[in-house]
C-alpha cells in the first residue's frame, strides 16, 4: 500500500491562484488598516497649522511628515512584504492538504484504493485527512470482500459447469451448489445496499 510515508512537500505555492487570493485579501486588510492608522495620527496634525499660525505647529507638522515619508512608510512596505512571504509560506500548510485531498480523490476516481493520505506533522485539516482514510480504508475492505465473492462465485459456476460436462450432477449436488452461489450474490448483495444511488428510470 502506498502511504506516502516519505512525503515531503518542496513547493510552497502549489495551488497559485487560492493562495495569491489570499494573499492579496491579506495584504489588503493591513494596508487598510494601516492606512487608517496613518490618518488618525496624522490628520490633526496636518490640519492644526492650516486653522493657525502658529510656527511651532508647522514645525511639528513638517517633522511628522518627514517622519512617516521617511520611516514608517518604508517601515510599512518591509513589513507588507515579510507578512507576504510568511502568508505564502503558511498558506501552503493549508493549501497543500486541499492539494494531496484533490490529487487523492482524481486516484480514487480512477479505482485505484491501494494508498492512504499522510500530510505532513505542521499541516492543517488533519481531521479531514483522517475521515477520507477511514473512508478509503472502508472502501477497500469492501472491494474486497466483492472481489473475494465474485471470485467463489465464479469457481461455483464453474465447478458447476464441469460436473454437468461429466453427467456427475444430482438433485443434492445441484442443491449444494446453488445454495453456495445464492449465498455469495447475498454477500456482494450485503454490500451493495450500503451504496446510496439514484436508480435509473427503466420506464
Amino acid at each position: 500500500m502506498s502511504a506516502f510515508t516519505n512525503y515531503k512537500r518542496r513547493i510552497y505555492v502549489v495551488d497559485k491562484e487560492s493562495q495569491i487570493k489570499f494573499t492579496i485579501i491579506t495584504i489588503g486588510s493591513l494596508v487598510s488598516f494601516a492606512l487608517l492608522v496613518v490618518l488618525i495620527i496624522w490628520l490633526p496634525s496636518y490640519l492644526a497649522p492650516l486653522s493657525e499660525s502658529d510656527a511651532g505647529s508647522k514645525v511639528i507638522a513638517q517633522e511628522f511628515s518627514h517622519l512617516v515619508e521617511g520611516e514608517i512608510i518604508p517601515a510599512t512596505l518591509v513589513f507588507l512584504l515579510l507578512v507576504s512571504l510568511f502568508t505564502i509560506f503558511h498558506t501552503h500548510k493549508i493549501f497543500g492538504p486541499v492539494y494531496r485531498f484533490q490529487h487523492s480523490t482524481k486516484r480514487l476516481e480512477n479505482g485505484d484504493l491501494k494508498f492512504s493520505i499522510v500530510l505532513r506533522k505542521w499541516d492543517y485539516l488533519k481531521g479531514l485527512q483522517n475521515s477520507m482514510n477511514s473512508f478509503i480504508s472502508s472502501l477497500r475492505n469492501k472491494v474486497i470482500s466483492m472481489k473475494k465473492s465474485v471470485s467463489q462465485l465464479n469457481q461455483d459456476l464453474n465447478n458447476l459447469k464441469i460436473s454437468m460436462a461429466k453427467g456427475e450432477l444430482n438433485q443434492e449436488h445441484i442443491q449444494i451448489k446453488l445454495d453456495s452461489i445464492a449465498n455469495h450474490i447475498n454477500k456482494l448483495d450485503k454490500h451493495l445496499v450500503e451504496f446510496n444511488v439514484d436508480e435509473e428510470d427503466k420506464s
